[in-house]
């Protein structure tokens, strides 16, 4: 649900309208295809440093047809282009902004070759080559091998946490909360329910977790008609505890999310699988969970270790295939309040030091600064 952002939600102009002219003084930015939240964040806070951006989205061939003078119009005004991977249509218009030397970014933080993305030969190809056409490719550290797999330029590959947007929020903290826990209960939140978080392997932890803390409850935050959804209910139903399981469908608007899961004790980040997008996905949910200072509960997955994330400092670490005695660790911090404050506090900390929207925007800004003057000398 975080990791992706409604075209309908998007608060900056489209392509569709008129492209004003830049005031002096002023910068701007074109806004390509922009699906991940990630992504999104860097498009607010390049808008709070003054920057015009113009959004635009491309689903299909026509689209380049139709949209291509106004796409040339914000290209020339524009400073760079920051891309989402609408692949293959956005292709022609990178190629594009590279005729009229205009620096292109595109954040890539998934691997788009494996599951749950096609897998086919011919797609794998066309990953790469949209990654090629672009100046600067955004990634996170556990993704460092798609240099490798993909063969790509090392020097044009910038490695870029993922960063929640405080300002967002801390906003949502004054929304309206979707659901409140019954007094004295002990709320734990599952969201998304994506294939590689394995999400529905917390059931028979929960179950186990009852035994010992009675006034445990579930709140599963996703799709109904997920896979995920269905399988955590049928468990519930099955195993005669439905009533302590709580299922919301996506919740929207994203502050109102938000202000719902402020209201619960822990979150579950990840069960991880055998799956590469298991192993090596770093959750931004996770991040924005820690910013709200929630205690996070995970698998060990090896993108969590290679950030550095350790076990009852900032996360607590449990082992899926051992419900009674992952239960058992959660148990222990559910008796004692204090210590589950200090582990979300501790994360949170994490999160504001070292994934800073802040600071991440002005690593891109100082990297597209040396290519966007080169470019334009030329021109």
């Amino acid at each position: 649900m975080i990791e992706s952002i409604s075209k309908k939600t998007t608060a900056y102009s489209t392509i569709g309208e008129s492209v004003p002219p830049v005031p002096e003084g002023h910068r701007s930015v074109l806004a390509l295809n922009i699906g991940e939240s990630r992504t999104a964040n860097f498009v607010r806070e390049l808008e709070r440093r003054g920057f015009l951006v113009t959004n635009l989205n491309t689903v299909n061939w026509k689209d380049i047809f139709v949209h291509l003078l106004r796409f040339v119009q914000a290209l020339i005004r524009s400073d760079f282009v920051l891309c989402g991977t609408m692949i293959p249509f956005q292709i022609p218009w990178m190629l594009l902004a590279r005729l009229l030397r205009r620096p292109c970014i595109v954040d890539c933080p998934m691997d788009l070759t494996e599951f749950p993305f096609p897998t086919a030969r011919h797609w794998r190809w066309y990953v790469a080559l949209t990654l090629k056409c672009a100046d600067l490719v955004l990634t996170i550290r556990s993704r460092a091998y798609l240099v490798s797999k993909l063969g790509l330029n090392r020097r044009n590959v910038m490695f870029v946490e993922s960063c929640p947007d405080q300002t967002q929020i801390e906003q949502g903290l004054l929304a309206t909360p979707r659901f409140h826990a019954s007094p004295g209960s002990f709320l734990i939140c599952c969201s998304g329910g994506h294939a590689q978080h394995s999400l529905e392997r917390f059931m028979p932890i929960f179950e186990a977790l009852i035994q010992l803390v009675p006034k445990a409850e579930l709140l599963l935050i996703a799709n109904p008609a997920t896979q995920f959804a269905i399988e955590c209910q049928r468990y519930a139903q099955n195993a005669g505890f439905s009533e302590r399981v709580h299922v919301f469908p996506v919740i929207k608007p994203v502050q109102d999310f938000y202000a719902t899961i402020a209201q619960c004790d822990m979150c579950v980040a990840t069960l991880g699988n055998d799956s590469v997008q298991g192993r090596h996905e770093f959750r931004m949910e996770l991040l924005e969970v820690g910013l709200l200072g929630k205690a996070v509960v995970t698998a060990a997955t090896p993108a969590l270790i290679e950030h550095g994330l350790s076990s009852g400092r900032e996360l607590l670490y449990i082992d899926p295939s051992d419900p009674r005695g992952s239960a058992l660790k959660i148990a222990e911090f559910a008796g004692k309040p204090e210590a589950l404050r200090q582990l979300g506090g501790n994360l949170r900390d994490r999160v504001v030091r070292e994934f800073s929207l802040r600071q991440a925007v002005d690593e891109i800004l100082e990297s597209v600064a040396p290519r966007n003057a080169g470019l334009r000398k030329k021109c």
